[in-house]
């Protein structure tokens, strides 16, 4: 069987439960966070047989690279990286097979790391430091404990016990299975070099779920606007039917792209590549891609009303739009195949809202009885639906947070923004959080707080965010808005963002400066 890894075939192995081995520390070990060389780790301890993995002639031996003894060279300062990246850098060692040590570097491009699990995770990941320095004692000097159920590509599953025959690391790819229990990962062995690997439940349940605290994660869909790990990006559909984007460096930037678009557009970035949907002049679905130094767009069909909705997941692009027959339609790309598509049923009026969510997609929609309809994909079990209730207008937002909850915001028909959550194990919760507001609101998870925007029915742009322990804050931010707004964090220097349209028909965006405030600027277009 083969797996796509950005945008490369990898084989497969199947394999069983892994006894990995793990790096052992001595006296004099330097610190994680010193920029000097470590001293070489004693001995490796001998290498057991690796359950699972029986000799075939499609298993080769250890490759045949360069490597040099430990103390690795100094790779900087650590790096700030999107998932794609860092799931790019580990296909770097896993397309070679690079010979298990604990007292041996490997270089490359990436940076020169040690060939033992921590040190693949290090490199994946591009701590720096010597590439020596981590371990599966200090590596949590470095990332953060999460929960099973928020665990995304990129991520790691990390033991340590202090036993040298259980302490190990793997970097997290995806679920094997719909009950979300056997991780697919990559990892560097003892006895097998580096492979990917579907863990068997009972072992997987020995690790603990961490998230590398420099890790990226940009939009997975369902805005207009993304940071994408470097940038900013934001999408509007221009006054003549254009599709206007700006984006900053070290200054806003305004291009006008190819085609001609009739709906609010969404878009995301994955795997180094930006995309863009939304509706054109013939009633299609229209999709623009950022590849070769240069925009493309093509037709994908279909007969749509409303603007789509669209995200990256389990290594496919997704986009939904409902029909002008009122049910919701599913295009997605399969590598080789090209795009598929699929009519998921319902009655749904207004556009609706999606995103990925461990290894499942979800997708809500308004229903033409005022209620939130909720689909949502289990892996080997297909599109399930339910009716959550409610009654609202206008069009929803949704996301899935870090502890695992699902989140939905849509404005009611009395006018105030209402909240469902889905507490795993629970079920679905809901609350009204108030306000007086008009259109649909905008929402995302960012630092551990909810946020969410909307236009207030005097036109400023409104905001909640929740604060743990603290509850629901507000806060009028002014401006004279019309339409639905936009918004994200960018993780690399904490700051929201948000944009609207203006009354005047330009665009004006908002950001938050930690320990600062908001600030405000108008950055123009005809709108």
């Amino acid at each position: 069987m083969y797996y796509r890894l950005s945008g490369h075939l990898i084989k497969r192995l199947a394999v069983g439960l892994a006894l990995p081995l793990a790096l052992i520390t001595g006296p004099g070990a330097v610190s994680p966070a010193s920029a000097a060389p470590s001293p070489a780790v004693p001995g490796d301890p001998a290498l057991p047989a690796y359950p699972g993995l029986p000799t075939t002639s499609d298993q080769a031996g250890p490759a045949a690279v360069t490597t040099t003894a430990v103390p690795c060279d100094n790779n900087g300062a650590d790096k700030n990286l999107t998932r794609g990246e860092v799931l790019t850098r580990a296909q770097s060692w896993l397309s070679i097979g690079i010979p298990y040590s604990q007292e041996r570097c490997y270089r490359n491009t990436y940076g020169d790391y040690r060939t033992d699990c921590s040190g693949f995770v290090s490199m994946a990941w591009g701590l720096g430091g010597s590439g020596s320095a981590f371990w599966t004692g200090n590596l949590m000097s470095r990332a953060s404990a999460i929960s099973r159920s928020s665990l995304k590509p990129g991520d790691a599953l990390l033991r340590h016990t202090g036993d040298p025959s259980e302490n190990h690391v793997a970097l997290f790819l995806k679920w094997a299975d719909s009950a979300e229990t056997q991780p697919v990962v990559i990892e560097q062995t003892g006895s097998r070099n580096t492979v990917q690997n579907t863990w068997s439940s009972s072992y997987a349940a020995l690790y603990s779920p961490v998230r590398y605290d420099n890790i990226l994660d940009v939009s997975e869909g369902g805005d207009r606007s993304y940071y994408n790990g470097s940038q900013d990006h934001h999408y509007e559909r221009g006054a003549d039917n254009t599709l206007v984007h700006w984006w900053y460096t070290d200054k806003w930037n305004q291009a006008i792209l190819p085609g001609t678009i009739t709906s609010d557009p969404v878009a995301y970035y994955a795997n180094g590549q930006d995309h863009v949907y939304g509706r054109n002049a013939s009633g299609g679905l229209q999709h623009w891609w950022y590849a070769g130094g240069q925009w493309n767009t093509a037709n994908l069909g279909g007969a749509i009303t409303g603007a789509p909705t669209a995200f990256y997941a389990n290594g496919q692009d997704h986009a939904f739009a409902r029909t002008t027959e009122g049910t919701l339609y599913h295009w997605w790309y399969v590598s080789g195949s090209g795009w598929q598509k699929a009519d998921l049923g319902g009655a749904i009026t207004g556009s609706p809202t999606g995103y990925a969510g461990g290894n499942q997609q979800h997708v809500y929609a308004r229903t033409t009885a005022g209620t939130l309809y909720h689909w949502w994909y289990v892996p080997g079990s297909g599109w399930q639906k339910a009716d959550l209730g409610g009654a609202i207008t206008n069009s929803p937002s949704g996301y899935r947070a870090d502890n695992g909850q699902d989140h939905v915001y849509a404005r009611t028909t009395a006018g105030t923004l209402y909240h469902w959550w889905y507490v795993p194990g629970t079920g679905w919760k809901t609350a009204n959080l108030g306000g007086a507001i008009t259109d649909s609101p905008t929402a995302y998870y960012a630092g551990g707080q909810d946020h969410v925007y909307a236009r207030t029915t005097a036109g400023t742009l409104y905001h909640w965010w929740y604060v743990p322990g603290s509850g629901w804050n507000t806060s009028d931010l002014g401006g004279a808005i019309t339409g639905s707004p936009s918004g994200y964090r960018a993780k690399t220097n904490q700051q929201d963002h948000a944009y609207a349209k203006t009354t005047n028909g330009t665009l004006q965006h908002w950001w938050y400066v930690p320990g600062t405030g908001w600030k405000t600027a108008n950055l123009g277009g005809n709108l």
